[in-house]
């Protein structure tokens, strides 16, 4: 289960949490979405909440992401980490990220009221913008929020504490879980956000162009690196953040490779499609094989056994001829076998023979990928 808990920090002091995302106002998290705590075993189911204390307002602003593959770079342009163009012909640039929070920064002497503010972030410098209409001093240290729109407000039912868990189904069938912030109480109400990153506007790139970057999410198997890519929404400029969904780690894990450059299709010969079917009917067993009833097309059916992919070891037999099949002990009973057609074994000699299917897919590693990915 996916926390998101608050971060503040200044600006002076910098840091990207790398434990926790920040949803700004309420703790939300989504069925198995991101890298975020796990619950205790111990603790308590969170309790159910129906829709009359849920309202949903929309994710405006919050721009939605795909998993891709690693990007393959062709050239740097005066700075700017240029990749190889979409298949579209847009243009992608690999970008930086980082958790929702807010800054502390300090308006400058000659500072107007909406004017936007340079300041010195985690990836060099960012570009924000304070509000318009504020009575914001020259000079002043404000706070800035770096972090998406809130995408549901909570009633607190009766009943329900500091620090409960709530939790509650969207329409498309996702599972959200909410904690309840310390200082709110049954009838009040509290915003959450959805979980998602900071993107950064790299130099050079515009509205409509593409922007990569990478995240760390936990899956079934333990962390992985996954790529996104997120189109630059319209009214943010270079050194600007914008937010972008992260989406459930079921998705997120999988690494969307580029079929035409990273995977070779070897074809499927010599393996046999199944059927499911039902509990299978016997009806007597001849000389020893268990003989079930005829299939619908008259052929006859036998039960069988199965044994997962594996290799065997095996002792040629004197009178062993290259390419002959052998007979050996198996896990359920004796069990034939091909051996290579390879003139130098040696009768006696023991070899090892696969029990597997033929290789389906030849993958070339991507770039940025590490064993156990």
């Amino acid at each position: 289960m996916v926390m998101l808990a608050a971060c503040m920090f200044p600006i002076s002091n910098f840091k990207v949490p790398t434990e926790h995302i920040n949803s700004g106002t309420g703790r939300y998290s989504v069925k198995k979405e991101l890298i975020m705590d796990e619950f205790d075993e111990g603790m308590d189911e969170p309790l159910l909440c129906t829709g009359s204390y849920i309202r949903h307002l929309g994710s405006e602003g919050t721009v939605e992401v795909e998993v891709v593959a690693a990007p393959r770079r062709t050239c740097g342009t005066f700075g700017g980490d240029l990749l190889e163009d979409a298949a579209d012909g847009r243009r992608q640039f690999e970008t930086s990220t980082m958790e929702p929070c807010e800054v502390e920064i300090t308006l400058p002497q000659n500072y107007v009221p909406g004017q936007r503010v340079r300041v010195k972030g985690p990836h060099g410098f960012l570009s924000t913008r304070t509000p318009a209409g504020a009575n914001l001093l020259p000079g002043s240290r404000q706070r800035v929020r770096f972090g998406p729109l809130p995408e549901f407000r909570v009633e607190v039912p009766p009943g329900v504490s500091p620090w409960s868990e709530l939790k509650f189904a969207k329409e498309d069938g996702t599972e959200v879980s909410v904690t309840v912030p310390q200082d709110v109480t049954p009838g009040s109400f509290f915003d959450v956000a959805p979980p998602a990153l900071m993107v950064q506007v790299p130099k050079f790139a515009m509205p409509g162009d593409l922007v990569i970057f990478s995240a760390e999410v936990n899956c079934g198997s333990g962390q992985v690196t996954s790529w996104f890519r997120a189109q630059v929404p319209q009214g943010f400029h270079e050194e600007e953040y914008f937010p972008a969904r992260i989406p459930e780690p079921e998705r997120a894990a999988l690494r969307a490779l580029d079929t035409t450059s990273y995977i070779r299709y070897l074809g499927s010969e010599g393996t046999v499609d199944a059927e499911v079917l039902a509990t299978p009917r016997r009806t007597r067993s001849i000389f020893g094989e268990d003989l079930l009833e005829h299939a619908a097309d008259g052929r006859r059916q036998l039960k069988s056994v199965a044994t997962s992919p594996c290799e065997l070891e095996i002792t040629l037999p004197l009178n062993y001829v290259p390419g002959q099949r052998v007979h050996a002990k198996g896990p359920h009973g004796f069990m034939s076998a091909p051996t290579p057609a390879n003139p130098n074994l040696l009768p006696g000699s023991r070899q090892r023979v696969r029990l597997a299917p033929l290789p389906e897919f030849r993958v070339e590693v991507p770039p940025g990928v590490s064993p156990w990915s």
